[in-house]
């Protein structure tokens, strides 16, 4: 019972951490999202993904990467604000890396270019609360840590590319979870996803399907997550020479969950200044909401509506030495209080 207690307490913990309402089932973690830009859009990426997150959001984004790039995220979670879990440190991150192969085509397709992505994300808990009768009858207090990881290994590549273009891409996850100071609390899972991109000029449709996870604890006993389908679609429109708007709206079906929606827009001014070594590629503002509950299917939609999650933030996009960096920031609104979350990536 004690055993149970400390997971039902964990469970509401990450869910304080992803702030989301869909964050249940095996490896509720990985539902947090990643990129600050992704998150800043209301995670409607699906048909965006056009940087390094693309690993998490659709692997076939990856394909119209034909560079190296690095991408480091980190978030900070707002348990001090919350009494009960002062004494909690959390952490979230994520660290992704592709790289381009072009030595090889497969049989039948011709392409020219390959992309190969690896990611983590890492979130931890530290000082979660325990308490246990130990064999001598006495009540202990103590503290346990909640590690959590997931690893991301990607494929991308075009399908063909011209006026129209169709890219195809998977990603296999590697999971572990562990409970410190808990018996029978640590277990390994994996998860799948496969997903489309389709781009005819500035219109971008993105679809990925995501087999959800499947987590086996060393008792034995096995967690699922739900079969996924998230359809998404951009647009890019130029309003002036250098300034560019991009909207975008996922719509998201989980096995056994109501129809929801993602949607969010960027607005960037584009090609700020050049010189020789330094140029300022651009400057974004974002905004995007996200877990919208747009069916009724169980009579929840305005209870879990009552509880949106809103975004705003920025991005500096800059060219040194003929790297590319970019630097994005999102505040985000959440039921159980604020995240700050901060993005760094370079494409060499």
């Amino acid at each position: 019972m004690q055993v149970k207690r400390i997971f039902i307490t964990s469970a509401v913990i990450v869910s304080f951490a992803t702030g989301s309402f869909a964050g249940t089932g095996a490896a509720a973690f990985m539902n947090a999202g990643v990129g600050a830009k992704a998150l800043a859009m209301g995670s409607a990426f699906v048909a965006v993904c056009d940087d390094t997150s693309a690993i998490y959001w659709n692997p076939a984004g990856i394909g119209r990467l034909n560079q190296y790039s690095v991408t480091a995220m980190g978030q900070s979670l707002a348990s001090s604000q919350w009494d009960t879990l002062k004494d909690i440190t959390p952490s979230f991150q994520f660290f992704g890396f592709t790289f381009p192969v072009n030595s090889f085509s497969i049989p039948g397709l011709g392409n020219k270019s390959n992309t190969f992505g690896v990611g983590l994300i890492s979130m931890g808990l530290n000082n979660i609360p325990l308490t246990y009768v130990n064999s001598s009858d006495i009540i202990v207090r103590d503290t346990f840590q909640d590690t959590e990881n997931a690893f991301f290994f990607t494929y991308g590549l075009p399908l063909f590319t011209g006026d129209d273009s169709l890219y195809a891409g998977t990603t296999f996850k590697y999971i572990t979870q562990q409970f410190s100071k808990v018996d029978n609390a640590q277990s390994t899972g994996y998860d799948m996803d496969a997903g489309l991109l389709y781009d005819v000029n500035t219109l971008h449709f993105g679809l990925v399907v995501q087999r959800g996870a499947v987590v086996t604890w060393s008792n034995g006993h096995t967690d699922t997550s739900p079969l996924t389908t998230k359809f998404g679609i951009s647009k890019n429109i130029s309003l002036k020479k250098s300034l560019i708007l991009t909207g975008a709206a996922d719509v998201i079906q989980k096995q056994d969950y109501p129809l929801s929606l993602n949607a969010g827009g960027e607005l960037g001014y584009m090609n700020v200044f050049k010189s020789r070594a330094v140029s300022m590629d651009g400057i974004f503002l974002r905004t995007g909401i996200d877990s919208l509950v747009i069916e009724d299917r169980y009579g929840y939609r305005n209870d879990m509506n009552a509880n949106l999650n809103y975004n705003a933030g920025f991005g500096i996009s800059m060219v040194i030495f003929a790297c590319s960096l970019q630097f994005d920031y999102v505040f985000s609104s959440r039921p159980l209080g604020p995240l700050n979350t901060m993005s760094v990536s370079l494409y060499f």
